[in-house]
C-alpha cells in the first residue's frame, strides 16, 4: 500500500513482463484519484476489482493463455473503458468468446506469438465492433482470417500483417473490409500474390510491402484504385524491378499513385 500512496499523481500506470506481481486495491488508495490509464496482463488486472478500475477512462491488458475466470469476469464489468488489447501466446480455447460480448469499445488489438492458432477464432473479431487498428504479428502457423472480420467493415481502418511464415495468400476474408485505410505486409516469405479482389478494398490509401519476396507482381485492378495515395515497396526483389519507373512491367499500374517509394527510388 505504501508505494501506491508514494506516487498520488500517478496519471499512467504500464506493468509489464510481472507476471508474478499482486497490485493493490486502487480503490483505497490516491492512485484512485489520479490514474487514468493502466496497462497491464490479464494476470495483473485478476487481483483488481471492478471498484478499483471503475474511475480509468483507459484499459489496455495483454491476455494470455493462462487468463483465469476471475479476469474475466472482471474485464465483463469494465468493457466500455478496454480501448487496447494483446493477445499472446494464447490458443483457442484461452479466451471464451462469451468474454468478447460487449466489448464495443476496443479500438485496438493485436495478436502475437499465438503459434498453435492456424485460423484466427470467429469469436476472437466479431464482437469488436468500434475496432479500428488490428495487428497479427509472429503467428507461425497462421494461413487463414475467418469471415467474422465481415463485422469490422465499417470500423477497421489499419490492418498489420506481420511475420506470418505459412500465408501464401491474402485471406479471403479480408474483401470484406472495404474502409480499411492503410494495410501493411511484411515478413510474409510465401506470400505470392495479390488477389483479384483486392481492388475490393476502396477505401485503401496507404500500402506497405516488405520482406515479401515471393511476390512477383501487383493485379491489373490496382490501377482502379483511386484513392490509393502510397505505395512502399522494400525487399521484394522481383516486385521492385517490375515496378521500376517508366519501365517496368507493372509501372502502368502504379503511375497514377502519387507517392511511391520503391526499393531505393522516391517519386
Amino acid at each position: 500500500m505504501r508505494s501506491a500512496e508514494a506516487f498520488p499523481n500517478l496519471e499512467q500506470l504500464e506493468i509489464q513482463n510481472c507476471a508474478s506481481l499482486i497490485l493493490p486495491p486502487l480503490s483505497s488508495s490516491s492512485l484512485n484519484k489520479k490514474l487514468k490509464r493502466l496497462c497491464c496482463s490479464s494476470t495483473n488486472m485478476a487481483s483488481l476489482s471492478k471498484v478499483d478500475l471503475d474511475a480509468l477512462s483507459d484499459l489496455s491488458m495483454e491476455i494470455d493463455k493462462n487468463m483465469t475466470r476471475t479476469a474475466v469476469e472482471t474485464l465483463r464489468s469494465v468493457h466500455n473503458i478496454v480501448s487496447s488489447w494483446c493477445i499472446y501466446e494464447a490458443d483457442e480455447g484461452s479466451l471464451p468468446e462469451e468474454a468478447l460480448r460487449g466489448l464495443n469499445f476496443v479500438k485496438h488489438l493485436e495478436i502475437a506469438s499465438c503459434d498453435t492458432v492456424t485460423c484466427l477464432p470467429q469469436g476472437w473479431l466479431r464482437h469488436l465492433t468500434a475496432l479500428e487498428e488490428l495487428h497479427i504479428t509472429s503467428c507461425s502457423e497462421i494461413v487463414e482470417v475467418p469471415e467474422g472480420i465481415e463485422y469490422l467493415n465499417t470500423c477497421l481502418k489499419k490492418l498489420f500483417l506481420c511475420g506470418l511464415p505459412k500465408m501464401v495468400s491474402l485471406p479471403r476474408a479480408l474483401r470484406h473490409l472495404s474502409s480499411l485505410h492503410c494495410m501493411y505486409l511484411i515478413g510474409l516469405p510465401q506470400l505470392n500474390l495479390l488477389p483479384e479482389w483486392f481492388d475490393k478494398l476502396t477505401s485503401l490509401q496507404v500500402l506497405y510491402i516488405s520482406e515479401c519476396p515471393k511476390l512477383a507482381s501487383l493485379p491489373a485492378n490496382i490501377r482502379g484504385m483511386t484513392n490509393l495515395r502510397c505505395l512502399f515497396v522494400d525487399k521484394c526483389p522481383e516486385l521492385e524491378r517490375r515496378c521500376e519507373r517508366g519501365k517496368g512491367e507493372d509501372w502502368h499500374k502504379i503511375a497514377h499513385i502519387p507517392r511511391l517509394n520503391i526499393g531505393k527510388w522516391l517519386c
